[in-house]
């Protein structure tokens, strides 16, 4: 199965591009310049969660990228596929669209996506049977993101601009929680990290895993585990959803 790494500083990048088995690499696009332009093939430009208030900036940024050479996008959202197309970029369906049956799958593959990573939501079994009308993907590692804020919880309320603030909340339960700041909003990390590597045969029918890297400083060990289909060597980890589904 095509493994693909989702990054979020230019240490990881910089890893998983020296990693030819990683075919695709999803990144931040304020961590992509000119000196990156001969992998261009292999990076799909990450813009911002919200853009309601950098929007045109933003797309200032990617029509400057584009005209130097890069070429992929990811989305995260119906409005995305229009301002990426009018920038003719190839476009590539991120988890936060939710696309969670095959009606979905076909709708986004009609508006020009091209492959696309289904919702976390949904079971092995049931990205097992969608009808696929494009590359389909799923989420194998990685902190998932519980809450997305506006404001940095930790900085009371105030807009955070670091890219990874290296702070951290504690639940009721004594679960260290972390928090990554993007710009504008902030993304409050699942305590336990989700680990598939030892679980990818039920998973048969994508087409690709996604290794989504947040604050973790070793990738390589990470990804050397997917390829080798090792167990977990971890006590905090969770299978997500993708063997219980979700509970109404």
């Amino acid at each position: 199965m095509e493994l693909r790494a989702e990054v979020y500083t230019r240490k990881q990048l910089s890893c998983v591009l020296q990693t030819p088995e990683i075919s695709l690499i999803y990144a931040p696009y304020t961590l992509v310049d000119s000196s990156l332009l001969k992998y261009s093939e292999r990076i799909v430009l990450i813009p911002p969660v919200y853009l309601a208030d950098c929007e045109e900036d933003v797309c200032e940024k990617f029509k400057q990228l584009k005209d130097i050479g890069f070429k992929n996008a990811l989305v995260h959202t119906i409005g995305n596929i229009e301002q990426f197309k009018k920038l003719d970029y190839t476009l590539y369906g991120g988890h936060r669209l939710n696309c969670a049956n095959s009606e979905s799958l076909l709708f986004f593959n009609e508006c020009g996506i091209n492959d696309i990573v289904v919702s976390p939501e949904l079971t092995a079994y049931q990205i097992e049977k969608l009808d696929k009308s494009c590359k389909i993907g799923f989420l194998a590692y990685g902190h998932i993101p519980l809450m997305i804020t506006r404001r940095c919880p930790i900085s009371n309320g105030r807009t955070c601009d670091k890219a990874n603030c290296g702070r951290i909340l504690t639940d009721r339960m004594n679960n260290e929680l972390h928090v990554i700041c993007n710009q504008n909003t902030a993304e409050i990390l699942n305590s336990d990290v989700l680990y598939l590597a030892d679980k990818m045969g039920h998973f048969s029918t994508a087409d690709f895993a996604v290794l989504k890297f947040t604050y973790e400083t070793d990738v390589n060990s990470i990804i050397k585990s997917f390829l080798n289909n090792e167990p977990p060597c971890i006590k905090k980890f969770t299978r997500g959803l993708y063997f219980k589904g979700v509970k109404n």
